[in-house]
């Protein structure tokens, strides 16, 4: 791993113990320098050599199925090869649990079938599905006017979906024969929809990074197998808003004329090279990108969450060669579903802040445009995510969640491992 990584913060310190290690991630800095930023203050940028990797390039992957239709309109199937006999999988998703996210959490159940259709196809025989949501609650005091932010709510770490989906089981197990099951992919589905009765302010990094420690206090017994591979799956409709420490409850309190989302953004986002303004601007989305201090406010992708992938992947390397001499290294992936202009729209995509009426409140809100609209799902950019997925090269990748049809999206998620 590259040096330089800075202690991950206290509030996650425990879930970086003994876990592993990713080659050197490099963080790609976009956008030529431009006036549309007029007002922002310039902030130094690290000297970066390298580059992300092509898996998370326009919202595109490098390994995995086709992402379009075939003749017929349904998905075309993947075509990643079948996997080594005897090979396991840990699927993690994170699904965004925010007011916004129904119609979102609605696609993806539908898609749910064909991602299970297309890891039996690979011949994935042993496999585990287990979901969380993006849910949590903030640390160090009393919500920022929203009373599902406090930090006594949030779904606790907990995987969702068991009781109503799986007569109280807590994820799907199969093996053999069972994972041809006909009824798994809406099983899959069923989990997925996680609900809407969340926190404006979605966090599925943070509910990875604590329900990673609370799963390891289970040893053996937790959802996660050591001897297994990890593919973490995001999915939201907004960009992860992950806050350490307990500073974010007084930089979320609210701002009159803005919306709570616009505090993610201005913190986890730049443009230019600059933070930027809260007031109403348009810039060319291809000169926007993660802000890699978080504002120093939101978790760090690369000094808190890459550790503790390398960590997991480390941990599992460290028990597979003591068990299992020989067998190939494991990997930890990550995929991401978020928002992110097609490659048709790139071009032509700004990155905007506006004012518009709040469905809630009826108010007039300064907030962060959608950058695909209601007939494809609306969404707004997940730089942080799209982040992250580059910084693991191969086993990171990065789509679209904008458009009608998820199948071809899952399909290529699950030609990931």
């Amino acid at each position: 791993m590259t040096s330089g990584f800075s202690p991950l913060k206290a509030a996650f310190a425990v879930a970086t113990i003994s876990f592993f290690l990713l080659p050197a991630c490099h963080e790609a800095v976009g956008g030529a320098t431009g006036d549309e930023g007029e007002g922002s203050s310039e902030v130094r940028l690290p000297d970066i050599a390298g580059g992300m990797g092509t898996s998370a390039t326009d919202g595109g992957g490098a390994r995995g199925g086709s992402n379009g239709p075939d003749a017929e309109g349904a998905p075309a199937v993947g075509t990643a090869p079948p996997v080594p006999p005897g090979y396991k999988l840990d699927v993690l998703f994170v699904v965004g649990k925010t007011k916004s996210m129904a119609d979102t959490q609605r696609r993806l159940a539908a898609a749910a079938p064909a991602f299970v259709a297309e890891l039996k196809r690979r011949q994935v025989n042993d496999l585990r599905v287990g979901v969380l949501s993006g849910f949590v609650g903030l640390d160090g005091g009393d919500s920022p006017g929203d009373p599902l932010c406090h930090r006594s709510f949030g779904d606790k770490n907990t995987l969702q979906g068991g009781k109503a989906c799986l007569s109280g089981n807590s994820f799907l197990q199969l093996s053999g024969s069972s994972a041809s099951a006909p009824d798994v992919g809406e099983e899959l589905g069923c989990m997925l929809q996680v609900g809407t009765a969340g926190c404006v302010f979605s966090m599925p990094l943070k509910a990875f990074l604590s329900f990673r420690v609370t799963d390891a206090a289970k040893a053996e017994g937790g959802f996660l197998r050591y001897d297994a591979e990890l593919l973490v799956v995001v999915v939201s409709d907004e960009d992860d808003c992950s806050m350490g420490g307990t500073q974010g409850v007084q930089f979320f309190q609210y701002r009159t004329g803005q919306s709570r989302r616009l505090r993610c953004a201005t913190a986890g986002h730049i443009c230019n090279k600059t933070v930027l303004e809260a007031r109403e601007q348009s810039i060319p989305f291809s000169q926007c990108e993660s802000f890699w201090t978080g504002g120093d406010m939101l978790i760090l992708v690369q000094d808190d969450v890459v550790p503790v992938l390398e960590e997991v992947r480390d941990r599992k390397r460290a028990r597979r060669a003591f068990w299992k001499s020989g067998a190939p290294e494991p990997r930890v992936m990550f995929a991401a579903l978020s928002g992110w202009p097609s490659e048709a729209n790139l071009g032509d995509a700004r990155y905007e802040y506006k004012n518009s009426t709040s469905a809630v409140s009826g108010e007039s809100l300064l907030d962060i445009a959608p950058i695909c609209g209601e007939s494809d799902g609306v969404a707004r950019p997940g730089f942080r995510l799209r982040d992250l997925a580059g910084r693991l090269g191969p086993d990171g990748l990065y789509l679209s969640v904008c458009g009608n049809d998820l199948r071809p999206a899952l399909i290529q998620v699950a030609g990931l491992p």
